[in-house]
Order: C-alpha cells, then sequence, then structure tokens
C-alpha cells in the first residue's frame, strides 16, 4: 500500500540512503529555522529567536503554555525565505520550514470543523501560492485567546481601560469621580464601584498611580497586558466603550496618539483570537480629532467578537452588523514567497500535542518536523515484520509528540487505518502493519512507542 507523506530533500535522503547505520538528530532541526530576530511570545513576555533557551514557555495554537524542551544550533545557510502574510506581516525562515495551512479547497464552502489542515514546507507553499482563481491558497487559522495567569493589578482592568481612554470626569463639587461608560448604557456593573471604592477622588488617583502610568503618557503595563484572558478582555471593553466606533461588517475602530500604545492594544486584541492592525505600520496616517476631542495619528482596525462591545448604543449598532449566524475563526492568509539573502536562522522544540508554537509579532502558528514517525512508516512497510522503536522520555511526551495533532500517526496513517492495512493500538503503544507471511498482522511490522518514566 502506498501512503501519500511529503517529503523535503534531507528526508528523502536519509530514508533513501543505502548505509546500514543512520543517526538523525531528531529533537530539532530538520528544516525549521526562523530569523534569529524573529519575536516569540513567552510566559514571561516577548523574546526573540535567537534568545529563546530550553525551558522557557512558549504558547501553541490553543493559546495554551508549552514547554521549549530543545533548541538547534545557529543555521546559516543560504536557504532563506520571506513568508509575506496579509496586512504584510512577514516572518523569515527557510525553505523547508513547516507551516499548518489549510487550502482554498478545502476552507472555501465548508463549516470550521469539516477544514482539513496538512504540513507543508517554505518551498511546497511558494510553489502552490495561489489557487486557480488567484486566490491566496494558503490559510492558517489565528491562534485561540492565550492562557496568561491572572495577575493582581491596583485597579480593575475595565476601569482602567476606560481610564486610559478619557474616560472619566472630575466632580469637584461632590469630590467624586464620574464614571462616563454608565451614560452610554454600558451592561459591565462593576461592584467596587458602586459600593464607591473608585468614586472617591483620592483612592482612584492612588490606584492609577500604582499602575506606573500617567496621564499624560499613557501605554499598558506588563500587569495588564499579560493579564488573564478575562483581564485582557475587561481592559478592552472599557477602551471601546468610551473610545470604539462600529463600522460596517462588524468592524471596530480605535484612535491612538502614539504608535507605541497603538501596538500594545493591538497585541491585546490579538491575544483574545481577534486578528488587528495599526493603520501606517508605525508612520503617521492623516491625523484627526476624535470623540473627546484629542488628536490622534494612528488607528487600530479588528472585527471584534460580540462580547468586545458593551455599551448599550454601540452594541445594537454591532448587533446589526454581525448577527450571530456570521460568527467565524478568523485566519491569516499567505500572500507571497519571496527568496532573499541569506539570513543567521535556529529552531526550537516544544511539547505542544499539535507541534505547534506561535511565531512573529502577529503570533502565527507553525510548525515542528515529523521525520522520525516518517521514517518509522516506511520502514515498516518496505521490510515486514520489522520491530521499530520510538522513546520518549515520559509517557505524556510519547503521546503528545507522536500521537496527537497535525503530523502525528493517526493523521499519517489515517488512509491505511481505514483500509484495514494498519492497527494502531493507543492502550498498548504500538502500531501493527498487515504485512506478516500470510498477509495479516501476525508476523507483520511493529512501531512500539516507548517511555522511560519508570
Amino acid at each position: 500500500m502506498a501512503l501519500d507523506i511529503k517529503l523535503h530533500p534531507k528526508q528523502y535522503m536519509a530514508l533513501t540512503s543505502p548505509a546500514n547505520e543512520i543517526l538523525y538528530g531528531g529533537a530539532v532541526g530538520g528544516g525549521k529555522a526562523l530569523a534569529l530576530d524573529t519575536p516569540i511570545l513567552t510566559l514571561d513576555g516577548w523574546k526573540t529567536m535567537g534568545s529563546i533557551v530550553v525551558g522557557d514557555k512558549v504558547f501553541d495554537e490553543n493559546g495554551l503554555p508549552c514547554n521549549v524542551i530543545a533548541k538547534s544550533e545557529i543555521d546559516y545557510t543560504s536557504d532563506t525565505y520571506e513568508v509575506v502574510f496579509d496586512r504584510k506581516k512577514k516572518i523569515i525562515c527557510d525553505g523547508r520550514h513547516q507551516w499548518n495551512t489549510v487550502k482554498r479547497s478545502e476552507r472555501h464552502g465548508k463549516p470550521l470543523d469539516k477544514r482539513k489542515s496538512s504540513v507543508k514546507t517554505t518551498v511546497e507553499i511558494k510553489e502552490t501560492l495561489l489557487a486557480d482563481e488567484g486566490r491566496a491558497n494558503h490559510s492558517i487559522p489565528i491562534a485561540r485567546p492565550l492562557q496568561f495567569p491572572e495577575k493582581k493589578q491596583p485597579i480593575h482592568p475595565y476601569i482602567f481601560g476606560m481610564w486610559l481612554a478619557g474616560g472619566y470626569l472630575i466632580d469637584e463639587k461632590k469630590n467624586i469621580i464620574k464614571q462616563q461608560a454608565r451614560a452610554a448604557g454600558t451592561a459591565f456593573q462593576i461592584s467596587e464601584y458602586e459600593n464607591g471604592k473608585y468614586t472617591d477622588i483620592d483612592t482612584f488617583n492612588k490606584a492609577i498611580d500604582a499602575t506606573g502610568v500617567k496621564a499624560d503618557n499613557k501605554y499598558i503595563p506588563d500587569m495588564y497586558l499579560f493579564g488573564s484572558e478575562e483581564q485582557r478582555l475587561n481592559l478592552l471593553q472599557g477602551f471601546v466603550d468610551i473610545l470604539g466606533t462600529v463600522t460596517k461588517n462588524s468592524v471596530v475602530e480605535l484612535h491612538f496618539t502614539t504608535f507605541e500604545f497603538a501596538e500594545q492594544m493591538c497585541f491585546i486584541v490579538n491575544s483574545l483570537g481577534m486578528k488587528s492592525s495599526v493603520v501606517g505600520e508605525g508612520h503617521k496616517i492623516p491625523g484627526g480629532v476624535n470623540k473627546r476631542g484629542i488628536s490622534y495619528s494612528h488607528r487600530l482596525l479588528f472585527r471584534a467578537n460580540p462580547n468586545v462591545v458593551t455599551a448599550k448604543r454601540r452594541a445594537k449598532k454591532f448587533e446589526k452588523y454581525y448577527p450571530e449566524a456570521r460568527v467565524k475563526h478568523q485566519n491569516f492568509y499567505i500572500k507571497k514567497v519571496n527568496k532573499i539573502e541569506p539570513q543567521a536562522k535556529q529552531c526550537i522544540q516544544v511539547d505542544s500535542p499539535s507541534h505547534l508554537y506561535l511565531a512573529g509579532k502577529e503570533m502565527i502558528p507553525t510548525h515542528n518536523s515529523f521525520l522520525m514517525r516518517v521514517a518509522a512508516i516506511l520502514w515498516a512497510m518496505e521490510a515486514p515484520g520489522l520491530q521499530v522503536y520510538l522513546f520518549r522520555l515520559t509517557r505524556k511526551e510519547l503521546e503528545d509528540n507522536h500521537m496527537i495533532g497535525p503530523g502525528g500517526f493517526h493523521e499519517l496513517l489515517g488512509d491505511a487505518v481505514d483500509a484495514k492495512f494498519v492497527k494502531i493500538n493507543n492502550a498498548d503503544y504500538q502500531i501493527q502493519f498487515k504485512n506478516g507471511p500470510h498477509g495479516t498482522y501476525l508476523g507483520g511490522s511493529i512501531i512500539h512507542l516507548c517511555h522511560c518514566q519508570y
């Protein structure tokens, strides 16, 4: 039986070599390198590919932290490509770097749960860049909301988001702070505010001072930038309830006086599973004056989820443009793949079940290699009765690295299992091939998945 498993050149060379013994470093390498300056988000904030170390926690496509368990040497080969996504976002990698993409034929007209993705190298994507109708052929679903732990914050994130947007007025006569979003009919209620915790001017100012942010130089400190999903959503809701403009197609527009502040809010939006961009890429755009009379020079645009807008007037407008039936998971689209001048590159291996981790400021899911699984399958099929042993340190690593997600044994052997040529015994961690002496499983090849936990 033949299986349609695509190999890149070095994999093919290893698998077709006449040598009696082949040593292949399966932990890292094998064509997964990114430029050293590629931003990588960790549980402790931003790092670069060059500064990541074993033991760091990065994120997978489900927004869950995963461990960096190995890192390669720096690769100086000339095989360097620039992958350009929509909105002109770029990631620099080598030609064998792997991406888990959905082709247009798989996504067009199909519901999310019916779409099939597959692993492709940068070069393979370049060769199949456009679909028949000239549209972007390859898409990558954006990551789910990032799961940072809850942070201790001196003032509620919704209140802080409103303050960042200028959503408070001081009533000197009553010596209180007025919450402006209440006048807009926000559905968000905070018991601390209702009980007077944030209405007293001195208490309010002390809480703001504890954030370290000044009224004349606003930004989002790390305790809010990397707060929990709920904390980040609350901050965004507070800001949108004061300054957000809802346009057609459920797009929310926000205005900022500095690119740095706009870029931070862009991260908040992206980290919540929505796709956003700052107009102008850091350069000033034709400015304007927002609804609070403040001049701005940068705009942030994003297609919002329904829970972002809570002020009643805007929420009604939002519902008009965004009926529940139209909720869709958003994607990155690969527009160009260009070969460029050589750059130093490096790669990491992570223990995420899907073999994916997030790369770049836009947090685009990208993939690890699966050479050892491919080798085991091909050798087991070509040498009836062969016993293949693959080892990992723990049972969890064994399952996460070999059994689950794109590139795992279940995906690679799906057709063979359907044809009843292969049986995958999950309980005993064995994969049996029906190529014994009499065309049965008895005496056929077996891939043994082993761990050293005990």
